[in-house]
């Protein structure tokens, strides 16, 4: 579990962060809620691996259940905080959304991809 941890901190950084220069150069700044959307997508992945450890130790059959559930609900969570966050009136709306929700579904592949491996071996 704590590999996983390190790999989605680590990866979140690291992927938000060519994001964010992407979204720097194309739009000329950084909106002050790309900030809060960035914190808000990097820690789900470490709390719904933490909520899933817990859920592995007390039920060991409903980890893909829960993993399923957990994933959807972020699927739903990435547009609604888009829509909640970001600003409308903002000039260069497709040069924020764009990198941030590419940048998210990288590491929404890659989060599902490792939890599998962790949660069926």
């Amino acid at each position: 579990m704590w590999t996983i941890l390190f790999k989605e901190v680590f990866t979140s950084v690291v992927v938000m962060g060519l994001a964010g220069i992407i979204v720097f150069v194309e739009a000329g700044h950084l909106p002050h809620n790309w900030f809060k959307l960035v914190v808000a997508i990097s820690s789900f992945f470490p709390a719904s691996t933490l909520l899933l450890n817990y859920l592995k130790k007390v039920s060991p059959q409903s980890p893909g259940w829960v993993l399923m559930g957990l994933s959807t609900l972020k699927m739903i969570l990435i547009p609604t905080l888009i829509i909640l966050l970001f600003e409308r009136e903002h000039e260069a709306t497709t040069a924020v959304v764009i990198p941030t929700v590419l940048a998210y579904l990288l590491l929404m592949g890659l989060d599902t991809a490792w939890k599998i491996k962790w949660i069926f071996r």
